[in-house]
């Protein structure tokens, strides 16, 4: 099997992101796991759940194992039912090179519903600006609601 550090590799550059428990959430799966296969081939015979879970394991251990977090930002509701966050971390490992990921994340225990995204780049500045840009628009809505 491919390993994390490949996955990744291949998946540079690129945004990606899925969703569960919403009206979209079949459309965005499809989407995601189209885009994976079409750049990790070692990935394109298995079953798109595979692929989703793989891909997912692959960014988890590098959050975890290669990468060291720059900024984070997050908020949870009083009730703690809600979470969202946006992190930006600065990766680096021999079969990756140095990269940047942005880290998109909620979870809403009431609507039943959560969102995964990230974004993979070699640049700091995009990586930079996808994070501010994110965070903004987070605090943006929180103040709204």
């Amino acid at each position: 099997m491919v390993s994390f550090a490949t996955i990744i590799k291949k998946l540079i550059p690129g945004s990606y992101d899925t969703l569960a428990g919403h009206p979209q959430a079949e459309e965005r799966f499809r989407e995601f796991v189209e885009e994976v296969k079409r750049k990790v081939e070692e990935l394109k015979y298995l079953p798109a759940e595979d692929v989703e879970d793989r891909v997912l394991e692959a960014v988890d251990w590098a959050r975890h194992s290669i990468c060291s977090k720059v900024y984070d930002w997050e908020h949870v509701s009083e009730a703690g039912d809600y979470y969202e966050g946006v992190m930006l971390y600065s990766c680096n490992h021999p079969t990756t090179g140095k990269f940047y990921m942005v880290i998109h994340e909620m979870e809403s225990a009431d609507a039943g519903e959560a969102y995964f995204g990230f974004k993979l780049t070699r640049d700091y500045s995009e990586a930079l600006r996808k994070y501010s840009e994110t965070k903004r628009y987070l605090e943006e809505r929180i103040k709204r609601y």
